[in-house]
């Protein structure tokens, strides 16, 4: 029984034979459970196409744990995947592509100064082996540093054994041969060999040859004179010593801030006590002394490493200086010791907590952290303010530097975020400036779509409708709604209406001929309560009369605007309707009700302005 646990070709295919023998032996998982497969299914069988698996390439030479002191080198190997491209890496660095003939492969590289971790990754079928095994590789190209204390070239003797004193340094030092014979060199690279010498003149060979075949030859030539007379090194006439330092070393934590103390041997053969001595400290780029340079002023046992000696090499001189007798002797150095290149400081998990209201505060936090264990300083702090959560158009908070800020007007509907710099009090000061996410500040409500709905006439009822919003989902509280009257509109001697507060108002009378509209300012039941106040759109509340009067025609056209124009001066609540009839012109006038318009065409016939008219 098999299960196909994804689409083909993911997985192996599964398919029905109908064609064979029925053998009863399938089962089918359907619906969570398994049922035998019916004849009318066929058998099941499985189809995959099997390929065999492509290992690692591997690399032949150079071999692992190499010294060289060529840049340029060839990187062969082996791999099954004839026809494929090799990648050669370089620690995580890309440095080389080869394709795979015959199953050898040969790829050109140039090395780094120091270690090199070479690997390799064949692709097949636009998917990558894996690594090869790493080769280590070291490319050095600095010889030994030699330093032949005794004897002097050209030195005299009557003696026919002369000792070589001196200093070796190398980081990948492999031999150290005096006259072709192998030397022992002590812990602190001090060497002390006995060398046989003829009557004449005579060359000492002292050779020094690193791992990668750097070479260093220094020669001496001694003179073997028997006539010198008194048994002693050039004893006519006598000579006195000069004097030696040994055992130069450099204690101390590596890394800036911290104290480094240089110690030495001092020795006289003559006894001679010793004077001031004199110390130089240098400064170089690596174990070798390469690009070394004397720090102006380190003239004591003591240093204070600064920054400017991170991830360099520090060394402490000592010239030794008697205070009789041959007073001054061979400067001598220690090992180089690596300072350790301070990290700058880190600030992680940068937080911003509280009430995201105006007028609440909001308190930053983050954790700093420092891989030297340096005590934080002052680090820096920013609150910056912007329009989504994405930092669109942030800007810097001014005087916002502290822990803690408060929320402003400003900061409505925005997004604020603090950003710190770590700061430490010592190695490497400044790290990089990191952010929280940006905390969205509570938006005050807002109404939209205002309409007046309703029939604008004395009597109706008229209905504001609008839409509330509120960016956080806050709920609507009690939105308050206040009713206008106004003259046109544009809102000319707008008034309140008394006590229309609420969605629907009843248009009375005194509104007929005026405009009506509401405002409205939204308030949310949580978070920032108030919003904007804002105006719906009026409408027009037509003016209704109910009482109307007409006259006789009136044939002149200037009689008729004269009459006219006298009502509208003197009354003026009326409106006045000119209909022509033919020839004539047919008067109508109307008031708000009947009995204002009898009062007025009363009026009017007093003053013999009017003979009869019609009420209705």
């Amino acid at each position: 029984m098999v299960i196909q646990t994804a689409d083909y070709p993911y997985s192996p295919g599964l398919g029905n034979d109908i064609d064979g023998a029925f053998n009863g032996r399938g089962w089918i998982y359907i619906d969570s459970g398994w049922q035998k497969a019916l004849p009318q299914q066929g058998n099941l069988m499985i189809r995959a196409l099997v390929k065999d698996e492509v290992n690692a390439p591997v690399i032949t030479s150079p071999v692992n744990k190499t010294f060289t002191k060529e840049s340029h080198v060839t990187v062969t190997g082996t791999s099954s995947a004839n026809g494929t491209s090799i990648s050669l890496f370089n620690g995580s660095s890309l440095v080389g592509t080869g394709t795979v003939e015959s199953g050898q492969f040969s790829i050109p590289t140039t090395l780094n100064a120091g270690s090199n971790e070479l690997t390799v990754k064949a692709e097949v079928e636009g998917k990558e082996t894996d690594s090869s095994l790493p080769v280590n590789v070291t490319l050095d190209q600095t010889a030994p540093v030699v330093n032949v204390i005794t004897p002097d070239d050209g030195y005299k003797t009557n003696k026919d054994v002369v000792t070589v004193n001196g200093l070796v340094r190398d980081d990948n030092l492999s031999s150290l041969m005096i006259n072709d014979q192998n030397v022992k060199i002590n812990s602190d690279g001090s060497i002390s060999y006995r060398v046989i010498v003829d009557p004449g003149e005579n060359t000492i060979t002292i050779k020094a040859r690193d791992l990668a075949g750097n070479e260093t030859v220094v020669t001496r030539k001694v003179i073997v004179d028997p006539n010198l007379g008194g048994g002693g090194d050039n004893p006519i006439p006598p000579t006195n010593t000069a004097p030696t330092a040994s055992d130069v070393k450099v204690t101390g934590t590596p890394k800036a801030g911290s104290v480094l103390t240089g110690s030495y041997t001092y020795h006289d053969a003559d006894n001679d006590q010793e004077g001031t001595s004199i110390i130089k400290w240098s400064r170089a780029d690596d174990s070798k002394g390469t690009n070394k340079q004397v720090i102006s002023g380190a003239t004591s046992p003591s240093y204070t490493l600064t920054r400017d000696d991170q991830g360099k090499f520090i060394s402490m001189e000592v010239t030794p200086v008697a205070k009789t007798g041959e007073t001054k002797g061979v400067a001598v150095s220690s090992e180089y010791v690596a300072i350790n290149k301070n990290s700058a400081p880190k600030a992680t998990k940068v937080t911003v907590t509280g009430n995201a209201k105006i007028g609440s505060s909001l308190t930053g936090a983050y954790t700093y952290q420092d891989a030297d264990n340096d005590q934080e300083g002052t680090s820096i702090i920013k609150w910056f303010r912007a329009d989504d959560s994405k930092g669109k158009n942030k800007k810097v908070i001014s005087g916002a530097i502290s822990k803690s800020y408060t929320l402003t007007g400003a900061d409505q509907g925005k997004f604020i975020s603090m950003e710190v710099t770590p700061v430490a009090k010592t190695g490497e000061t400044k790290g990089v400036a990191v952010s929280s996410k940006y905390v969205a500040i509570n938006s005050a409500p807002a109404a939209t779509n205002l309409k007046v709905l309703g029939t604008a006439k004395a009597g109706s009822t008229l209905t504001a409708v609008y839409t509330y919003k509120d960016r956080e989902n806050d709920k609507e509280g009690n939105s308050i709604i206040q009713w206008y009257r106004a003259d046109d509109s544009k809102g000319k001697n707008k008034k309140a209406i008394l006590g229309a507060k609420g969605t629907t108002y009843k248009v009375a009378k005194s509104d007929q001929g005026k405009f009506i509209y509401f405002t409205i300012m939204p308030v949310a039941k949580v978070g920032e309560k108030i919003g904007k106040v804002v105006s719906s759109s009026s409408v027009s509340v037509t003016k209704q009369y109910n009482g109307h009067f007409t006259l006789d025609v009136i044939k002149s056209k200037r009689d008729i605007d004269k009459l006219v124009s006298i009502i509208k001066k003197d009354y003026a609540d009326s409106n006045v309707v000119i209909n022509k009839i033919g020839s004539y012109y047919k008067l109508s006038v109307n008031f708000v009700d009947k009995k204002r318009a009898e009062a007025v065409a009363k009026d009017l016939k007093r003053r013999k302005l009017i003979n009869k008219y019609y009420l209705y």
